[in-house]
């Protein structure tokens, strides 16, 4: 892998994990506000969000792998 291509990959990565943790935040702050059925949709939304991020740390990990073994050559 490139490593122009591979850090603009990351920063790509990195970014969608920053909006995804904002988002997670913002509905864990939600829950406080909630009960009954709104907070269990909430609960609900926020694993899903927590999913999402758990998804996109292989994908961190294996472009900085790539680009780390495209440096040291």
């Amino acid at each position: 892998m490139d490593t122009d291509i591979g850090t603009e990959l990351f920063a790509s990565y990195e970014n969608d994990f920053k909006l995804i943790i904002a988002d997670i935040s913002s509905k864990l702050q939600e829950l406080q506000e909630q009960e009954g059925e709104p907070r269990k949709a909430a609960l609900r939304a926020s694993e899903r969000a927590v999913e999402e991020a758990e998804e996109i740390v292989p994908s961190i990990l294996q472009t900085l792998e790539s680009t780390a073994d495209n440096v040291s050559r």
